[in-house]
């Protein structure tokens, strides 16, 4: 309604005004019919009738004037009335957006709700890791087994799983070996050895302080040297005395009369002789686990005992300028061998017989040591 009101004004303004203009005689003939004119215009004098002449010229020029402005400003409305009106169109537009956008996120909110109540109702048990099952106790005294029956150990006679679950995540209790030492009079380990031991063993997360949940019992006998402090000539195989004390393996509090679940470890430093070994010939280990760097063919248990490399490199720092070449392209040699064959001549023979097996090993160490210099000089079938 305003808005009408403000059009119509200026334009039934400016009708009567032009009227006025157009019928100026009789508005001026009425205009005079109010006031006291002379009756006679013809008898007013000239600069009376100029004066009015100049004062209706003031009057048409000022109405003019407040008629182009009232022109500007109903212009002026129009704009405003036009940007208003677009801008309540964008408003309605962007409301319509919104509002789907709202009851879009009404039916994700719908549906979630369902889902959430049909999962509910199902009653999904909650998963989660087994718990750790470890034992609980100290291995029971069993009663020994005779030396004869140990060289048929294998892992499902003489090792027991009851103390290693799934879950228990295989605690290793390690025998300190200075507070259980097993060596006889005169014999100890190699000092760098036992350091190794504890400090790589300390960053394990099996290692366990508990030996009730222990599920394998580590033992550190060698590389045994001989008890003095020139040990680098002294090597336990080179003494009549033997190194390991059964009696003391016997004596270890969790030995549990048989060693079963015990790792008996032999790690060799100094010794890399076939001979190094040879720890374990007239000791009874019951049913202990044999982990060492050498193996006569008569002493290993397959599926049992285990061959472990040596501990070769420097006693700390950087080791890796020692190492191979991880990539094989890069390497000089491909595979490297150490190894010895040792003729037992303690069985009675013919003489001839074992002269025989002297030339024939010889030959055999002949034909080894050609053969790995023949590959290293040339290249093989697969290049």
């Amino acid at each position: 309604m305003v808005f009408i009101i403000l059009i119509l004004t200026p334009l039934f303004t400016h009708f009567y005004l032009s009227n006025i203009e157009r019928n100026s005689n009789h508005i001026t003939h009425n205009a005079h019919s109010h006031i006291d004119l002379p009756e006679d215009l013809n008898a007013m004098k000239e600069p009376d009738l100029r004066v009015s002449v100049e004062e209706l010229m003031r009057i048409k020029g000022s109405v003019l004037s407040e008629l182009r402005d009232m022109e500007h400003k109903r212009q002026k409305l129009l704009f405003e009335i036009q940007t208003c009106t677009k801008n309540i169109e964008e408003l309605k537009q962007e409301l319509t957006h919104q509002q789907t956008n709202l009851n879009r996120l009404k039916i994700s909110v719908e549906q979630a709700q369902v889902a959430q109540r049909e999962a509910l109702q199902q009653n999904t048990p909650d998963l989660a890791l087994p718990k750790r099952l470890t034992a609980n106790e100290f291995p029971p005294i069993l009663p020994s087994l005779s030396p004869p029956l140990t060289k048929f150990c294998r892992m499902f006679s003489c090792f027991d799983h009851s103390r290693c679950s799934l879950t228990s995540g295989f605690p290793v209790y390690l025998y300190d070996p200075d507070q259980f030492p097993v060596m006889n009079d005169g014999w100890d380990v190699d000092g760098f050895l036992k350091t190794t031991l504890k400090q790589t063993l300390g960053y394990n997360p099996h290692l366990t302080n508990d030996p009730k949940e222990a599920c394998i019992f580590v033992v550190l006998v060698g590389e045994a040297l001989k008890d003095v402090d020139d040990v680098s000539e002294n090597v336990g195989n080179h003494l009549n005395l033997p190194a390991l004390d059964s009696n003391a393996l016997k004596r270890l509090p969790y030995w549990g009369g048989d060693g079963r679940n015990h790792v008996l470890l032999n790690l060799a430093r100094r010794d890399l002789t076939a001979t190094s070994g040879d720890i374990f010939s007239l000791v009874d280990t019951g049913k202990a686990i044999l982990v060492q760097s050498t193996f006569s063919l008569k002493t290993f248990r397959s599926d049992f005992d285990l061959i472990v490399s040596p501990v070769l490199g420097p006693p700390g720092g950087d080791v890796w300028q020692e190492c191979p070449q991880m990539l094989p392209a890069r390497r000089k040699y491909l595979l490297t061998f150490q190894g010895e064959i040792k003729i037992n001549k303690g069985t009675p023979t013919n003489p001839s017989h074992v002269d025989d097996l002297d030339k024939e090993h010889v030959e055999l160490d002949k034909f080894i040591v050609e053969h790995l210099k023949e590959l290293a000089k040339t290249s093989t079938a697969d290049r």
